[in-house]
């Protein structure tokens, strides 16, 4: 993926950082994505977003690519590092908000929010294998 034709594509400009987009607050007007790769680090910024939710940009962004969600940003910033992978960081869903956006929106995007830890995640899903 070639962030400089995307961030034309989608109207939107890349800011820089030098540390790992997943440990700062990116406190925009529009919608922030942040996001790693081998060489490079930072948050895509969209002053005039199209969709309510920044999963909804990223979604129309990544439509074309064969993706990997993880929650973790620790594992999405070893992923994004490997040769030829960019990880992408979502800010989190509210919790106050989440009733007056289904509200609005109805069903909202896959992969909007996450319930739980990651590590308690993992525990759900086995125990969904294994209960009928």
């Amino acid at each position: 993926m070639n962030l400089k034709n995307c961030s034309k594509k989608f109207d939107a400009r890349i800011e820089e950082t030098s540390t790992s987009p997943s440990n700062a607050d990116f406190p925009v007007a529009g919608h922030s994505i942040g996001f790693i790769t081998k060489d490079r680090s930072g948050v895509l910024v969209f002053d005039n977003p199209v969709y309510d939710l920044e999963v909804e940009t990223l979604d129309e962004i990544i439509e074309n690519y064969s993706i990997e969600y993880e929650h973790d940003p620790e594992v999405v910033e070893k992923l994004g590092k490997k040769q030829g992978n960019i990880g992408f960081f979502l800010p989190s869903l509210k919790q106050s908000d989440f009733f007056s956006l289904i509200k609005k929106k109805g069903v909202l995007p896959r992969k909007s929010f996450s319930l739980g830890k990651e590590n308690e995640k993992r525990y759900y899903i086995e125990a969904r294998k294994i209960v009928p």
